[in-house]
This record gives C-alpha cells, structure tokens and sequence, in this order.
C-alpha cells in the first residue's frame, strides 16, 4: 500500500505507539496508525528484537494467561464466528498478525482449520513449535495468495 493510500484519513488521535499515531478514522471507520509506517519501519518492529527487547516476556506470559483469553475472548469471537458461517463441516480462519498462535490455538481445539500470518520469526516460530499452528512467516500484503487455493470462512485481525 502506499504512503499517501491513508493520507486521507483522519481522525480523533486515540494512542501512540513511539512515533506512530493511532487515530480513530473518520473516513474507514477503523483505527489505525497515521501516518502509514514505511516497510522498513515495519522491519525494524518486527524483527528478531522486538520480543527481546520490547517485549521479552510476552510469549511466556500469554501462555499463562491462556485460559483467561480462552473464557474471556476467544471463546464469545469463535461463537460469533460459528454463528455466522452457514455451511456444516470444518470451518477455517486466517488470523493476520498471529504472533504466538494463541487464538488459533484455541480455534483449533473447537475443531477449526487455522492458519496465520505472522511477520516476526520469533513468534511464528512459537506458533509452529508450542501452538503447533501453520504460519506463513511473513507481511500480508506480501504472500502469493495465489499459493493459497482454499478460501477462508473467517478472516481475524
């Protein structure tokens, strides 16, 4: 996407997060960073660093706090999600920014089909080896869809 693709959103400011400003968009509705960051900006927060420096708990963390996700969160989402999807059978979801797999973990466990996209090595590292998820290691707007016949019932931000 290109820079100036969101230059003409705007909105109330509603966070930060460093430089970047989080902004509840008037024009789409979602909130968003304003302006957009530049790939290699993106690079610099998603690489090898990121859970070792910004956050070298988060991962472990998570996985204690699991249950309380599961009965909180993604319990009511995949609800909404089986309500939602008509057909019978297995169901599947893309979840884009899947760190550590948790919530496709816990999709999985209900029966779902699941992968996830997930830019960092370390958390798509995680998600293959303790959550045991298929991850494209990757930015979305980089992968080949055309390698992924399947269409998806669901996709989770």
């Amino acid at each position: 996407m290109a820079q100036t693709a969101i230059a003409k959103h705007s909105g109330k400011p509603v966070g930060q997060y460093g430089d970047w400003k989080l902004i509840d968009c008037d024009t789409c509705g979602f909130i968003h960073v304003n302006p957009l960051p530049t790939p290699e900006a993106l690079s610099e927060v998603y690489d090898e660093k990121f859970y070792a420096n910004d956050k070298p708990d988060y991962l472990t963390k998570y996985e204690t706090e699991q249950d309380y996700w599961c009965q909180a969160v993604y319990r009511r989402r995949f609800d909404t999600f089986e309500n939602l999807v008509e057909h019978q059978g297995e169901k599947s979801i893309l979840d884009i920014g899947c760190s550590g797999g948790f919530f496709l973990r816990y999709g999985n466990q209900r029966g779902w089909k699941v992968t996830g996209i997930e830019p960092s090595k370390q958390a798509a590292d995680y998600a293959r080896n303790v959550s045991k998820i298929d991850v494209i290691e990757d930015y979305f707007q980089n992968v080949n869809w055309q390698d992924y016949r399947e269409a998806f019932d669901v996709i989770h931000l």
